[in-house]
């Protein structure tokens, strides 16, 4: 009875034996930061196997795939160690540019005041390397030792256009949309001999230098200079803002044509129009 009760006993062990054995069915190279080996294991995540192994994971280092990613049949585990030095470095304090803005001066035109020179700082840091690979940078102190001289400059604000008659001073230009309209039936739908044929909305009579346009953009009785930005052709020249039209809003101008002709021709185009003083 004895001998039959240890012969059960035996194959009870030796059963659990090999059912441990089989367990270990997660076949993984471990990368230990360029030190490759292979382990079996029954454990079922990165985390768990790494500490089973008794290999030690600081909270700064790179584990891939990740400490709570499950194991499959078989793979592959990477785990690079990061230092940290602790340095010091002087580094260039870039200066400032403060600009100010100079009414005299042509918008197009700057000048400069203040010629602007960087500074130097006295940087530590942290340095977290992985292997000889710089990955993360982190300031703890900064100390200035040469203060930065700002950059001043002035920019020009004045609008100034030129023509065949010289240079002009405007007190502000718009770019805009310009289209050209005469007095006939086609423009205003009106023919010769109907009221207010020819006649603007300001009272004027239309004729070449009359501008229609948007009141809240640029009030009637404004005097302007209409600068074509079509190359090859010629500006539209000096005239006033007198008169309106349903169509005219916003950055819209229509500029006034002797023909239905010269209206065609000209059609739609970018135009500058200068306020002037």
């Amino acid at each position: 009875m004895r001998k039959l009760i240890n012969f059960i006993l035996f194959l009870l062990i030796v059963s659990s034996l090999s059912f441990a054995k089989d367990a270990k069915n997660h076949v993984y190279e471990i990368d230990n930061n360029g030190v490759i080996k292979t382990y079996k294991t029954s454990c079922t995540t990165v985390k768990e196997l790494l500490d089973d192994l008794k290999i030690k994971i600081d909270d700064i280092d790179i584990v891939i795939p990740s400490l709570d990613t499950e194991l499959k049949s078989e793979g592959k585990i990477s785990i690079i160690k990061v230092e940290i030095k602790v340095v010091e470095k002087e580094v260039d304090a870039p200066f400032k540019t403060i600009k100010k803005k100079n009414k005299e001066l042509n918008h197009n035109q700057s000048k400069i005041l203040v010629q602007g020179v960087n500074g130097k700082n006295k940087v530590k840091c942290k340095e977290y390397y992985a292997g000889d690979k710089l990955i993360k940078e982190e300031i703890i102190h900064v100390e200035t030792i040469v203060k930065p001289i700002d950059q001043v400059f002035e920019e020009g604000t004045k609008d100034v256009f030129t023509n065949d008659r010289g240079d002009f001073v405007a007190r502000k230009s718009f770019k805009m949309v310009a289209t050209a309209y005469e007095a006939g039936f086609q423009s205003t739908g009106k023919r010769p001999g109907d009221k207010g044929y020819g006649i603007t909305a300001s009272g004027a009579r239309a004729k070449r230098g009359t501008v229609a346009v948007d009141p809240r953009v640029i009030p009637l009785g404004t005097k302007l200079y209409i600068k074509s930005l079509t190359p090859g052709i010629p500006d539209y020249g000096f005239a006033i803002a007198q008169d309106t039209g349903g169509a005219i809003k916003g950055m819209r101008v229509d500029l006034f044509m002797d023909t239905v002709w010269e209206c065609m021709q000209f059609g739609r185009r970018p135009v500058m129009v200068y306020i002037l003083k």
